[in-house]
């Protein structure tokens, strides 16, 4: 799976928000005339500024650089156009009915509780908003107001339950992509997603890679059901040291930490694991089995890529290997 995965629901909202911003824009243009030309210019200079932001929306996710603040822009004023306008006008001119796109489109670029919050405060708004508008109670009344509010309630609960499959999907796929599956730690594509994060931040960041020694012995001697209990148990191991999030699985018996520290106290925290995994004993049926582990430790400097500071992680690895293995190596 690829990483960009972990990115789906952002480019999903930036993609929304884009064809919103084409559409609505365009929409704007031409309505900022039609009121020019009926001297409606108070409806016309709020819908300038609407161009204006479906303008600036449309850039920022063309460069990529649009803020979750800055996405709130566009929808709240498309939706603050539509109360402004339906507080100007006559019910009978219809605008109210454009309020109907609010749950769609808060659910689906703000997330579910938010869309709930949104949706609710908008209905909210426009119905203080009707009721106080001449000839409003032919709208409430009868048939028209009750068809009114079960289609915005209709349109109200598939938004809800729309986002939150999908969001509970969403969560379900980045677990398959970043969880490695027998020991539930991360993965290496989570590797390179912490990193991403982590990298730009000036403080001190080391990587530990630790190999488990002559493993190959005890898939030989236990077989390959035994060998998996002990990955699975080294993983909670490496977890209690650390935090869950910070430990990965990168190949066969080897592991990755990211801690955010200099190699000094990386080489703390990899000598306390080293101890502890020395001094387990994993029971697999009526067997204990004991391994040791093999620890090369690397201190970010010059490195940018993830890949630079595996190498020299692995070349101290390696070093530990050839001293002796069952131990820790951090040489700069």
């Amino acid at each position: 799976m690829s990483e960009n995965i972990i990115d789906n629901a952002n480019s999903l909202r930036h993609k929304v928000l884009m064809s919103m911003a084409i559409v609505i824009g365009s929409f704007a243009v031409f309505l900022v005339g039609w009121n020019l030309y009926f001297d409606n210019y108070s409806l016309a200079l709020v819908e300038v500024v609407l161009v204006a932001a479906c303008v600036y929306t449309g850039r920022q996710i063309y460069l990529q650089t649009l803020t979750f603040r800055q996405s709130l822009l566009l929808p709240y004023g498309f939706i603050g156009v539509v109360v402004y306008g339906t507080y100007l006008k006559e019910l009978s001119s219809g605008l109210f009915i454009w309020s109907f796109m609010a749950p769609t489109l808060f659910y689906l670029l703000l997330g579910k509780r938010h869309g709930f919050l949104a949706t609710l405060v908008i209905a909210l708004v426009q119905l203080v908003n009707a009721i106080y508008k001449p000839g409003s109670l032919v709208l409430l009344d009868g048939s028209v107001g009750l068809n009114v509010t079960l289609a915005y309630i209709s349109i109200w609960v598939i938004s809800h339950v729309y986002e939150s499959n999908r969001e509970q999907t969403q969560r379900q796929l980045i677990t398959l992509a970043l969880q490695d599956p027998l020991t539930k730690a991360n993965n290496r594509l989570a590797l390179n997603h912490e990193f991403k994060h982590l990298v730009v931040i000036p403080d001190a960041l080391s990587i530990v890679l630790l190999d488990i020694d002559f493993f190959k012995d005890v898939n030989d001697k236990h077989g390959h059901e035994a060998g998996d209990m002990v990955l699975i148990n080294l993983t909670k191991i490496l977890a209690q040291q650390l935090t869950a999030k910070r430990v990965f699985r990168i190949g066969g018996e080897e592991f990755a930490l990211l801690i955010s520290g200099t190699r000094e106290q990386a080489s703390a925290y990899a000598e306390r694991i080293r101890q502890q995994v020395e001094e387990s004993v994993f029971q697999h049926q009526q067997a204990g089995i004991r391994i040791t582990i093999s620890i090369g430790i690397a201190e970010r400097n010059q490195e940018k890529t993830l890949s630079s500071l595996l190498r020299k992680a692995d070349v101290n690895l390696y070093a530990a290997k050839h001293y002796g293995r069952n131990q820790v190596v951090a040489a700069g």
